[in-house]
């Protein structure tokens, strides 16, 4: 796939593009993790280029944004809170350690209303 690829352009280019497609509704973020790309993405956030690594942690956390409960539990099971817990220890631009903590928010209110309805 392009998230393989040995340029660093065509990498975040892919990254960038799963972003736009994590960012719409809960069918299209199922594409994404029908996929299964999302063990990639996860980990080019903390072991690629910086540009590649931003657009990686923007796809991530647009799925918190608007995922369903079980799309963010499969992303939970690609080791997407460790993931963002790198981004919490690495300097970084504020603002991009602030999308992280929105992602971590996130993943935290759905895991509360998921075992509030529960009982």
């Amino acid at each position: 796939t392009c998230l393989n690829n040995t340029r660093r352009g065509l990498r975040k280019e892919a990254c960038w593009t799963l972003s736009n497609v994590t960012a719409g509704n809960k069918a299209q973020i199922q594409e994404v993790v029908s996929t299964h790309l999302l063990q990639k993405v996860i980990s080019l956030m903390n072991a690629d280029e910086q540009d590649v690594r931003k657009e990686a942690l923007w796809a991530c956390v647009n799925l918190t944004q608007g995922g369903s409960v079980r799309q963010m539990d499969y992303l939970i099971s690609c080791g997407m809170i460790a993931a963002l817990c790198a981004w919490l220890e690495r300097p970084t631009e504020g603002q991009l350690r602030q999308v992280a903590l929105e992602g971590v928010k996130a993943i935290l209110h759905a895991s509360d209303s998921y075992f509030a309805a529960k009982g």
